[in-house]
Parts: C-alpha cells; sequence; structure tokens
C-alpha cells in the first residue's frame, strides 16, 4: 500500500481546495475559457449527484447522476465539454 495521502496532490494549478465540502477535498476544476463552439465565456463546472442544496447557478451546473466525461457547461448555448 502506498503512504500517498489523499492531500499529497500534485502541484498543479488546476488542483483547488473545495471548500464547499467542509474541507472533504479537493477537485479538479477547469481552465477559465470560451464555449468551444459559441465563444461565449459563460462558462460554469458541471456536478454530478445530487446536491445537498441548490448549487450557485452562476459556477455550477447540474449534470444528474450519471458522471459523464464532460467537466464544462456553456450557460449560453448548453454545449457540454
Amino acid at each position: 500500500m502506498s503512504d500517498r495521502k489523499f492531500n499529497d496532490l500534485p502541484n498543479h494549478p488546476r488542483f483547488r481546495e473545495r471548500t464547499d465540502l467542509d474541507g472533504m477535498g479537493f477537485i479538479l476544476v477547469p481552465e477559465p475559457t470560451h464555449c468551444p463552439k459559441c465563444g461565449s465565456a459563460e462558462i460554469r463546472e458541471i456536478t454530478y449527484g445530487l446536491p445537498a442544496e441548490p448549487p450557485d447557478e452562476d459556477r455550477y451546473h447540474v449534470g444528474g447522476c450519471v458522471v459523464q466525461a464532460e467537466e464544462s457547461h456553456c450557460g449560453n448555448c448548453g454545449h457540454e465539454w
């Protein structure tokens, strides 16, 4: 078994501590970008599962119960990637 701990994450700019999970961990967040389909900057992070409370709709898009490969959602055209 590895001696590596959960909090020993790579020093990567896309890892960020998830403060809304009561310090339970880290997530890989999408880099700020524009939609590849329409060019909009209204990008939302897709979260999966049943949220405990309504998410901030300016920051998150609920993707449903089944985790998919898509990490980002365009708030303008609905494209997901």
